[in-house]
């Protein structure tokens, strides 16, 4: 009797069980069904919220060389009237290289996506830095007098006369205009490089330079 007992109990955990696998197998079922039949929506949306200009910062777009030469006299004078064999005078020359530049960080721009246009407000190059070539010095005369040398503060003064000398005279070859159209090119190839604005017409504005950016 007890052994009928025994059988029955486990007949009926047996039977209790495999309704509880039938099922599980039935979930696991649907849902690798509904994974191999279901398709992912992918959604997704790109802006362009900086156009990467700032980080150009102060960017040279237009070089000039200008070789200026330079003469000093130096005499001695009494009631107007020059002592001879008291002068002397130094004739040399320097190529002096000025750098113009645009302030990448003040540019700002305002893109019209539906209009495709991209406005540029952007300052106005400017001299950025202009030095002497000291391995382009070139001594043409060297005649100095015992009587009176030419101190160094005034060849000092010279050379800072050099300098302005080659800026003025890279500005008057357009050297400010050409940085300006160099500066719009570059801006332009850099914005037609990414493919979402390649067909967007640019066009540019210039602010007014501030006191210090002035030459």
């Amino acid at each position: 009797m007890e052994e009928e007992k025994k059988v029955k109990k486990e007949k009926r955990k047996i039977d209790l069980s495999i309704p509880r696998i039938v099922g599980i197998c039935t979930i696991l079922l649907i849902v690798f069904y509904v994974g191999r039949e279901s398709t992912y929506l992918f959604t997704h949306k790109e802006d362009t919220l900086e156009l990467g200009l700032k980080n150009m910062g102060e960017l040279v777009t237009q070089s000039c060389n200008a070789k200026i030469l330079e003469d000093s006299k130096e005499n001695r004078k009494l009631f107007g009237i020059v002592f001879p064999f008291t002068e002397s005078r130094q004739i040399y020359s320097y190529i002096v290289n000025v750098n113009a530049s645009i302030n990448f960080e003040q540019i700002e721009y305002t893109v019209d996506k539906s209009k495709k246009k991209i406005v540029i407000k952007m300052p106005k190059a400017h001299i950025l830095e202009a030095n002497l070539d000291e391995k382009s010095f070139k001594k043409y005369l060297d005649d100095e007098s015992l009587f009176s040398r030419i101190p160094l503060d005034k060849q000092n003064e010279a050379r800072l006369a050099m300098i302005e000398k080659a800026k003025t005279e890279c500005m008057e070859n357009k050297l400010l205009e050409n940085a300006d159209i160099n500066g719009q090119r570059i801006i332009e190839n850099f914005i037609k490089a990414n493919p979402d604005y390649n067909n967007y017409k640019i066009t540019f504005e210039y602010k007014e330079n501030s006191k210090d950016e002035k030459n």
